[in-house]
């Protein structure tokens, strides 16, 4: 297997492909995203058959991809799972990338092939005509299996109980072998930068991008947008969507512009008309036994009680911790219902806020 750069791996290459100058964001010091883990999860148990441990929507995600899986490779001579392929190979022999594509069912005499990539998130996905993803793998397999005159490929989107399709013909190979080699060698070859929503909103280079802060900047001056008119006279929902995806891709370069103006004065370069001040957090208390103790020929303790300040989130995991294992849910219900009829516990100020649905 060849030895790649894993920023041309196929579930990245088409954000190079949006802007040959984009920049993978360093991994959260959390460590994976939760979808991220649940993702994996899920693709391991529908590789195996298995529905135990899983809550209600799991089990439902994978026992769809199944039948999804199943309907699709009836009568198949074989079927394969976690394939690894060398991607786009170059006239030198070597190649482009390599994937590992999720299920391949094969039907030798009819020279044709059937892939399903799950899909286990809560994004659209682009089409498998266009989808990048796709098309490295459809290239791969058809370098890796000679017999194969045509492609049927599948995304499924497990959250969603929908798959897409589309076909791709041998004929097409060196087509789609230029599309993955042009996005490649734009990227080698520092090609212009392309900001746009999609190429720029996961970006790590917000802060330091010329073209971005150039785009950024356009939208202050009232260009492209008057932004008096954005903020007042907007009617057609539509085009509120599209300043919402504008506000949504700047309040991130934003941040990262104002980060990157603080290690400038903080490292001794000026910055005209701004200066650094240090600001205080609140201040926090220890142990309420010990401050007590430290308080308690100055207060009673009725008076000490009304100052503390209880978290319910933190009494509800310390309850859970002590309940035995599968009653721990039970356990904290439990507890917020006594709370209420106790007159211990009332329910938050409610406000409306505006969210970006997850699901399409």
């Amino acid at each position: 297997m060849p030895t790649l750069h894993h920023k041309y791996g196929p579930s990245g290459l088409a954000s190079f492909e949006r802007c040959p100058r984009f920049e993978k964001r360093e991994e959260g010091k959390g460590g994976a995203h939760p979808v991220a883990i649940e993702g994996t999860m899920l693709h391991a148990k529908v590789e195996l058959r298995d529905v135990t441990n899983l809550n209600k929507d799991q089990t439902t995600m994978v026992e769809n991809s199944l039948a999804y899986m199943d309907q699709l490779t009836a009568n198949a001579d074989s079927i394969e799972q976690e394939i690894m392929l060398e991607i786009c190979k170059k006239e030198d022999d070597s190649y482009v990338s390599f994937g590992t594509t999720d299920l391949v069912a094969h039907w030798l005499d009819e020279k044709k092939a059937v892939m399903i990539d799950w899909k286990f998130g809560w994004n659209a996905v682009t089409h498998p005509e266009k989808n990048l993803q796709v098309v490295c793998y459809v290239v791969g397999f058809f370098e890796k299996y000679d017999y194969c005159d045509e492609i049927d490929a599948h995304v499924y989107m497990a959250r969603y109980g929908k798959g897409e399709n589309h076909v791709f013909k041998r004929s097409q190979l060196e087509d789609l072998k230029l599309r993955i080699l042009t996005v490649v060698e734009r990227v080698e070859a520092l090609a212009p930068h392309s900001p746009s929503t999609e190429a720029c909103l996961y970006c790590g280079a917000k802060g330091t991008c010329p073209a971005l802060a150039g785009h950024a900047l356009a939208l202050i001056e009232n260009k492209p947008f008057d932004i008096t008119k954005m903020t007042t006279e907007i009617t057609d929902p539509r085009q509120m969507e599209k300043v919402l995806h504008a506000v949504e891709l700047l309040a991130p370069w934003c941040d990262e512009v104002k980060a990157k103006a603080k290690e400038m004065v903080l490292s001794g370069t000026p910055v005209v008309g701004y200066d650094i001040r240090e600001r205080a957090s609140s201040p926090a208390l220890g142990d309420p036994s010990l401050i007590y103790e430290a308080v308690k020929d100055k207060v009673t303790i009725d008076e000490f009680s009304q100052a503390c300040d209880v978290k319910l989130t933190k009494l509800k995991k310390l309850v859970a911790d002590k309940a035995p294992t599968g009653t721990k849910k039970l356990a904290q219900e439990l507890l917020v219902g006594k709370l209420k009829s106790e007159g211990l516990l009332t329910e938050g100020n409610k406000s409306l806020v505006l969210y970006k649905r997850k699901k399409i």
